[in-house]
């Protein structure tokens, strides 16, 4: 397996197919699918699209990173529409993505990752957690059904203040609880 970024138009219109699909086939009554848009992936200097290849050059998944500054001028990754093609689930791929992220962000001097998921995505969850995040905070509560965790990592030689994680989760669960 390789990660490249997508910059061309086709890859990226293949990208944003393969995406939907998997999410698609993933969506549920309790959670819905909301189709993204290619007009809805910005490309710049500041966000980035990730594919992830096999060696025969297909398409196993992929993401977002979002360059930003958060958290008191902390370099912050965001890291956002991660997926893996359905058929290559539980075969390792987000895991190889999310190491990749990683190195990614780190060649770009930043100091925290983050990324938000929805509770009952549990793979993903596992995944990230395996990874090294933790949860920041909990969001978006849709009643009966799922909330959203954003997650964070400190990368490099960073250490994002354990009291202050602590702080906001705690925060957020009260806010949540209301």
């Amino acid at each position: 397996m390789y990660v490249k970024k997508i910059d061309d138009e086709e890859e990226l219109k293949l990208w944003v197919t393969e995406f939907n699909y998997s999410f698609k086939r993933r969506s549920s009554e309790r959670i819905l699918y909301k189709e993204v848009a290619k007009e809805d992936i910005i490309i710049n200097s500041n966000n980035i699209i990730l594919g992830v290849y096999d060696d025969v050059d297909r398409l196993l998944g992929g993401a977002h990173i979002s360059y930003c500054i958060e958290y008191n001028d902390v370099k912050t990754a965001k890291i956002g529409y991660v997926w893996t093609m359905t058929s290559h689930q539980g075969q390792g791929v987000g895991n190889f993505l999310m190491k990749e992220i990683e190195d990614i962000a780190l060649k770009n001097e930043r100091e925290l990752l983050q990324l938000n998921v929805a509770n009952i995505y549990l793979p993903a969850v596992y995944l990230y957690r395996k990874r090294g995040f933790k949860n920041l905070m909990i969001y978006a509560n849709v009643p009966q059904t799922y909330y959203f965790i954003r997650m964070i990592k400190a990368i490099g030689k960073y250490k994002f203040p354990e009291s202050k994680r602590l702080y906001e989760l705690i925060k957020s669960i009260i806010k949540f609880k209301i």
